[in-house]
């Protein structure tokens, strides 16, 4: 069985770290996430954003990824949100109530407006 491949994009707007993930989030590819996220809260964001429309799945050690990832912007007087479409990612965030812990929204965007952040960079 081939292992499942994880594509991560990071990109900072002002004080958010934004990640987009795609693939399947598990034991196996976690690492990509959580290193993504290091490097995120070390360059300075005080808040995280993660785009999880293009993960169709995500087991109980992504989802500690994301509660980790928690106190560390909270240390920082941050915030953090998920990105999720419906399916057994938005599913797996409501069965375990973490959707009560971390901000759930559809789109970067609508968060972003949230934070009064300009999702354009000034030039």
């Amino acid at each position: 069985m081939e292992p499942e491949t994880l594509q991560v994009e990071q990109r900072i707007l002002e004080s958010v770290g934004m990640l987009t993930i795609e693939g399947v989030v598990d034991l196996t590819t976690m690492r990509p996430v959580r290193e993504a996220i290091r490097e995120l809260l070390e360059a300075g964001a005080r808040h995280l954003v993660l785009d999880l429309r293009a993960v169709p799945y995500i087991d109980s050690s992504g989802l500690s990824v994301i509660m980790t990832a928690k106190r560390g912007v909270v240390d920082r007087g941050g915030e953090i949100w998920v990105v999720v479409k419906p399916g057994s990612t938005e599913r797996a965030f409501h069965l375990t109530q973490l959707n009560l812990l971390v901000g759930v929204a559809e789109t970067p965007e609508a968060v972003l407006e949230h934070l009064n952040i300009s999702s354009t960079p000034a030039e």
